[in-house]
């Protein structure tokens, strides 16, 4: 997602899952299981407010609609982190972004599935978390992100994503990433201000 160009070892990651050695650690990125969803709802409770915590009983019924939503970065110890992209409907996406649809009420009839969703022209980035005695991998966990979504724009129709920042530090990340606050929280179900990004800025690695 960043518009600096992408080091080619993350290049070589691009689409696949990988096992590589960082900082001492053995290191897996790759879809997380439907038995880990628990772990990322327990992750998500560590920094967002409770009322946008979407349930393991719902991300279950993402999972089941299309497996590849969710991506974990995983160490000896676990689920480390995760990052969740949601490929939605059109009518879904924009209720999500004009603020009549909260995040919870997402349904997996509002869902693409993974044939559909490789070929959609917009996205909707749920979460990023990483653990934090594990915030040494964040850096790793974004670069995937950046790669997966450098293969979506250019394998498919990719063009926009959007983002909501639930925390001052997610809308000052969104910030450094070059987002655009499309809407603000005031007008949204969620109290929660909007952004989008045109993907024209990922550089080939």
């Amino acid at each position: 997602m960043k518009s600096s160009r992408l080091p080619s070892f993350y290049a070589r990651m691009l689409g696949r899952e990988r096992q590589i050695r960082l900082t001492n650690l053995p290191i897996d990125i790759g879809p997380a299981n439907i038995e880990e969803l628990t772990e990322l709802v327990a992750l998500d409770r560590q920094y967002f407010p409770l009322a946008d915590i979407v349930s393991v009983e719902v991300f279950k019924s993402w999972q089941q609609k299309n497996d590849s939503i969710f991506t974990a970065i995983r160490t000896n110890e676990g689920v480390a982190g995760y990052y969740a992209i949601l490929p939605l409907k059109t009518k879904a996406l924009k209720r999500l972004v004009l603020g009549h649809l909260r995040e919870r009420e997402i349904k997996p009839r509002d869902i693409l599935d993974k044939g559909e969703a490789s070929q959609c022209r917009k996205l909707y980035l749920f979460s990023v978390a990483v653990k934090v005695r594990y915030s040494r991998l964040t850096l790793l966990l974004f670069s995937h992100l950046a790669c997966h979504l450098k293969k979506l724009r250019d394998e498919g129709n990719l063009k926009k994503i959007y983002a909501v920042a639930a925390t001052p530090e997610g809308a000052n990340l969104l910030r450094k990433l070059h987002f655009q606050r499309i809407r603000e929280g005031t007008d949204r179900a969620d109290g929660h201000p909007i952004y989008a990004k045109y993907l024209t800025e990922i550089k080939r690695a």
